[in-house]
């Protein structure tokens, strides 16, 4: 069982489970228990409760676990005793007393001759206090599978490669894909997801990574597996009987999803472990693992590595430099610093080199700062219509920077960087509507070299820096961030703005102060959602039943612009809100039923009469 690792405590629980009731586990469990021979420790526990050997089953012995008919005595050459001394000392411990339930005998002795006032040690039963005052708990369950499994991984020799990463690039482009997937529904991508990602894809470079140790288990040799898939394993929290216990349950061929199918297996294999829902084959042939003690805080850790496995990788806590942390924020952004993270690579050292870690580390580094295309193809398998940011130098002088005695220098470069983020929202307000959302059917998002910061020399170093917009959603002065926040939201999300061809520059700016503020998506009450919902689920209703009822006719459908129906809605209230008259359409023929049903509001009885032939004179 030692292959489980860390999942043996969990299992045998689940285990005394299935011993107590069958059927309170799942089937592929059940199959799993019926052949199951627990550990040692399990079967010593279980035989401490009362009852517990019989209700228990009994371990079979191997024939490497079997105990020799007489050991000997302490100092003695190894040899078996006479026989005339064993059957002396089998006819002594008949005679000497029981013990009681302290571990002594009735003559005080502890039970093996030695009296207990000796200094001998004494058995205690569970929490009793010790004679210091401590009190000595036993270690079962998960707990002691824990406790036994850290021993076992003292037998594995291992190595510890350790690297400092810069997480910049990688926190704007996770930032970037976030704001992207809650536009769409989508599931929040971690620095966890992104970071086992980078590590399944470098050991494409370096599969001598994902190799492991054993025995021969006919001549003993030693051996290298290499393993046909990585099978990543994820070292998960749960909360269990009021404490946390940590699950390793394997992400299955790793290695052949790309990173949407990735992001996917991974949260499943999360919600399953934290629900109870995991089975058995979930922690089975696990390869290499990942632990993120950084989410508590810890900056960096060598984690154990159990059997079974090559390489364990800790990633530890996101954080600036020791000697930045007592500075601003903003002087910080200013400075051109970066967060960093530490991360280790933990290998058996009997199939892995320390060149080999060291170069997976370097690997997943350049991954993670964009090389190879890294976010390029997140993007594109998560269908994220921007250009992923890309690492670059600071260019503006900072702390520290070659400037000229009078800030020529400095100013020279600030203001080349101000004329590139005014470029970049016209370019917003001229393109941007090439890249908008705005067909129902599937969305082909084209590449617009213009709508690329980068385009214009700006960086993620820029990011956080403010400069002067010209009026931009109302505001003089903003960070880039929030000024490309504003401009993705207005001009590519689902409706396509474009107002820069107006010769009218009054007429141009009322478009403008009017979409931008409000990023083009104005905040509805409750009442307007449904009653959106309602124009809209009626002229759906109503082109349905056209299309079942009246086949082969002439509808004049609407079909697939049904939403036309709650914005002609929305357009005529607001006239008669602003105290028009009269509204008057011109129609083409496409829809017009539709319109007469859902907006004139003519009866559905005449509209289907006349379709059926039935002209009123």
């Amino acid at each position: 069982m030692s292959a489980l690792g860390f999942n043996t405590g969990y299992i045998e629980e689940l285990y005394r489970q299935y011993l107590d009731d069958p059927q309170s586990v799942s089937a592929s469990w059940r199959d799993f228990f019926e052949d199951y021979q627990p550990s040692e420790s399990f079967v010593a526990a279980a035989e401490a409760r009362p009852g517990g050997s019989e209700a228990r089953p009994q371990r079979a012995t191997s024939p490497s676990e079997t105990v020799p008919e007489e050991a000997s005595p302490p100092g003695g050459d190894g040899e078996p005793a006479p026989k005339d001394q064993q059957e002396a000392r089998a006819t002594e411990a008949k005679k000497a007393p029981a013990p009681s339930e302290d571990g002594t005998t009735e003559d005080g002795t502890s039970g093996d001759g030695v009296s207990a006032d000796a200094g001998a040690p004494v058995l205690r039963s569970a929490s009793a206090p010790s004679a210091n005052g401590a009190s000595v708990e036993p270690m079962r369950g998960a707990a002691g599978k824990i406790a036994e499994n850290m021993e076992k991984s003292i037998g594995v020799p291992t190595a510890t490669s350790m690297r400092e990463i810069p997480v910049r690039l990688l926190s704007e482009n996770r930032a970037l894909i976030n704001d992207y997937q809650r536009q769409v529904g989508g599931e929040k991508v971690s620095y966890t997801h992104l970071i086992a990602y980078a590590l399944v894809q470098a050991m494409h470079e370096y599969p001598a990574m994902n190799a492991t140790f054993r025995h021969d288990e006919g001549s003993g040799e030693p051996q290298k597996v290499v393993p046909e898939h990585v099978n990543l394993g994820v070292a998960i929290s749960v909360e269990r009987r009021g404490g946390k216990s940590l699950l390793v349950p394997n992400i299955k061929a790793a290695e052949e999803a790309n990173f949407a199918q990735f992001l996917g297996l991974f949260n499943d294999l999360v919600k399953r472990t934290q629900s109870g829902d995991i089975e058995m084959s979930d922690f089975e042939g696990t390869t290499a693992s990942i632990t993120n003690p950084g989410m508590i805080g810890t900056r960096q850790s060598v984690p154990r590595l159990m059997p079974g496995q090559g390489v364990i990788v800790g990633v530890g806590s996101i954080g600036y430099p020791s000697e930045y942390r007592a500075f601003d924020p903003e002087r910080i952004s200013r400075m051109g610093v970066s967060q960093v993270m530490n991360i280790t690579s933990t290998y058996d050292h009997r199939v892995i080199q320390g060149a080999v870690s060291g170069g997976f580390l370097a690997h997943i580094e350049a991954l993670l700062l964009g090389e190879h295309g890294f976010y390029q193809d997140l993007f594109a398998d998560l269908s994220v219509p921007y250009q992923p940011f890309s690492s670059a130098t600071d260019s503006t002088p900072g702390l520290g920077g070659a400037i000229s005695q009078n800030g020529e220098a400095d100013a020279e470069t600030m203001t080349r960087k101000q004329a590139a983020v005014l470029q970049l929202i016209r370019s917003y307000r001229v393109r941007g509507h090439l890249q908008a959302d705005v067909n129902p059917l599937g969305y082909d998002w084209t590449d617009h070299p213009e709508l690329d910061p980068a385009h214009y020399g700006l960086t993620i170093w820029d990011l956080d820096r403010e400069f002067i917009t010209g009026g931009l959603g109302g505001e003089d002065k903003l960070p880039l961030r929030e000024i490309l926040s504003i401009l993705r939201d207005t001009y590519t999300r689902k409706a396509g703005f474009e107002t820069m061809h107006i010769s009218n520059p009054e007429e141009k700016r009322w478009l403008q102060e009017r979409i931008e503020p409000t990023r083009a998506a104005e905040d509805l009450s409750e009442e307007e959602r449904r009653r959106i919902m309602k124009r809209l689920n009626s002229a759906e209703a109503f082109e349905r039943f056209l299309h079942t009822k009246y086949i082969g006719h002439k509808r004049f459908s609407l079909e697939g612009s049904e939403s036309m129906i709650p914005i002609i809605d929305t357009l005529i209230s607001d006239a008669a809100d602003q105290e028009s008259r009269e509204v008057v359409m011109g129609m083409a023929h496409r829809g017009r039923l539709n319109v007469l049903a859902n907006i004139i509001g003519k009866p559905y009885e005449q509209i289907f009469s006349e379709f059926e032939g039935n002209i009123d004179p």
